[in-house]
């Protein structure tokens, strides 16, 4: 059946597809809108669905938004709440794109679209593989640091429980977090705070 034939064919792809890889397959583009008006399957954005019984994790929302824009890096405080770095839950996916990209329009899932220039866009960016799929989030360092570039713009409280919780998990080192300080340029900002912390 093509029914089958479509969820196996996305099954095999961690949940996801692309209308071109479906049609390269034999379905239809008939087909694929039947299976969205019936909600098996959800669009991502143009040209992009994903099964609907996936299951709705962070991990999942990260899988999407960096299959549906493929120069989103998961950033600020999404990647610090997703470290435990903060108590704080944003209501959108925060992601980093570089300056003078354009992202797409999504129906899901929400995010805040920060630009970074090029030299910030590049440092300190991870790659994450899980069964659900693949997506880049910037490293435990990079997010404190950059939570601290954007204070004025989301808060100080935020930056320094996040440098603060950092400090108490590493507190045998820290070279990493002085080496991202050095490359955000906060390294003087941030001084302060380490050195009455570890005091």
């Amino acid at each position: 059946m093509q029914k089958d034939k479509i969820i196996q064919f996305m099954k095999e792809h961690h949940g996801y597809a692309r209308t071109s890889d479906l049609l390269k397959n034999g379905i239809s583009f008939r087909d694929v809108k039947k299976h969205v008006q019936t909600k098996q399957i959800e669009q991502i954005k143009w040209g992009l669905y994903r099964l609907k019984d996936a299951d709705s994790t962070s991990t999942r929302d990260f899988v999407d938004i960096c299959k549906a824009i493929p120069t989103a890096v998961i950033c600020l405080y999404s990647a610090l709440s997703h470290y435990g770095l903060t108590t704080f839950m944003p209501t959108e996916i925060m992601i980093a794109i570089p300056q003078g990209y354009h992202s797409p329009k999504m129906t899901y899932p929400p995010f805040r679209v920060f630009n970074f220039s090029k030299d910030q866009y590049k440092a300190g960016i991870e790659t994450i593989h899980t069964k659900e799929g693949n997506y880049r989030i910037y490293s435990p360092e990079k997010s404190v640091c950059d939570a601290f570039r954007f204070r004025r713009k989301l808060g100080d409280d935020t930056a320094k429980e996040a440098l603060f919780t950092y400090l108490d998990k590493n507190d045998k080192g820290f070279k990493k977090l002085l080496d991202a300080a050095q490359v955000c340029r906060m390294s003087n900002v941030m001084k302060p705070y380490i050195e009455a912390r570890m005091a």
